[in-house]
């Protein structure tokens, strides 16, 4: 299963970033050898659209759970419209988030069904 945690580095040591769409990079952790990949978002400096932009090199990077600390309606949209799981994660490295995940599993984190951000939340951050 590959998770995917939007990240303020490329290293799975980095700090979660509380943006999506416009988080500097995403780190993927495959949950079966543990293997990580990160790979700068395109999305994070886009003029708009960036959620739906972001949410779509998720998919193309065949995510199976999301674990973020926001998630604006668009984002939400494509990310669930793909199946693609999303769960509530704050203030954790992404090894800690994954680690809670693995740990908890999807019975012990929040699952969200809708978003809990607005659109255009993450333009008024640095």
């Amino acid at each position: 299963m590959k998770i995917c945690v939007p990240s303020s580095g490329e290293d799975i040591n980095s700090n979660i970033d509380d943006r999506f769409g416009r988080c500097s990079y995403f780190v993927i952790v495959d949950s079966e050898n543990m293997d990580t990949t990160a790979f700068r978002n395109p999305a994070s400096s886009a003029t708009g659209g960036a959620g739906i932009q972001a949410a779509q090199e998720i998919i193309n990077h065949d995510v199976n759970v999301l674990l973020v600390n926001n998630i604006g309606p668009n984002a939400h949209q494509v990310i669930s419209a793909a199946g693609v799981e999303l769960f509530e994660m704050h203030g954790n490295t992404v090894a800690e988030a994954v680690k809670k995940y693995l740990s908890e599993g999807a019975e012990g984190l929040e699952k969200l069904s809708r978003p809990n951000s607005s659109s255009h939340t993450g333009m008024r951050q640095e």
